[in-house]
């Protein structure tokens, strides 16, 4: 469900970035709050989201203007904090229902601090559930593990619609209806989601 927080703003444009609490709250009726939110707290609204939210938020006509937009990853940052982990040689993943022969390090405590660049791969499938299901948005650790070389399993176990993930996926030309092992170049992962060539918002 989105909380929002009680905050008096007054923008002339507000620029919204992608975030999947646009798809929750058009799944648990409280997009209306966050439309109105938004005009009554700006004189334009601009959403940057990748065509799963876009498609959501166009629906509501949550904001005035919207642009195809996909998150940048800073994989510097990814690069510094890998450099500061300890080797681990199990397989990192956050969901029990995972397929995999691997030695898995399951993770489902937040409170729980870790640095996860230090694990020798990730095992992924979709966890958190929305409704009647299972999304993911970005699933930004997926690519910080390809840009380190790491090895990548997916499964599509629990995907039932075309989300997120499924988009940015897309960009590189990978099914996410097919269980696989994801393999994708620091070259291209740069060229195309890599901080430093995702100057959209600046041109504003």
């Amino acid at each position: 469900m989105m909380l929002l927080i009680n905050i008096k703003i007054s923008a002339r444009i507000l620029i919204l970035l992608e975030t999947l609490s646009i798809y929750e709250s058009t799944i648990d009726g409280t997009i209306g709050l966050m439309k109105d939110y938004i005009k009554q707290n700006s004189d334009k609204s601009i959403l940057f989201a990748n065509p799963f939210i876009l498609k959501y938020a166009k629906q509501c006509n949550l904001c005035n203007d919207y642009y195809e937009y996909f998150n940048p990853i800073d994989f510097e940052r990814v690069q510094y904090i890998h450099s500061l982990s300890t080797s681990n040689e199990s397989y990192f993943c956050k969901s029990k229902n995972t397929l995999s022969n691997k030695p898995l390090f399951y993770y489902n405590d937040k409170r729980k601090v870790i640095n996860v660049m230090g694990f020798k791969g990730l095992v992924y499938n979709r966890y958190f559930k929305v409704g009647s299901h299972y999304v993911e948005n970005t699933c930004k650790i997926l690519f910080e593990y390809l840009y380190l070389g790491k090895e990548v399993y997916y499964s599509p176990i629990n995907k039932t619609i075309d989300d997120g993930l499924t988009e940015y996926l897309k960009l590189f030309g990978i099914d996410d209806n097919i269980e696989q092992i994801i393999s994708i170049n620091k070259k291209p992962l740069n060229q195309t989601l890599g901080f430093t060539n995702n100057l959209i918002l600046s041109t504003l």
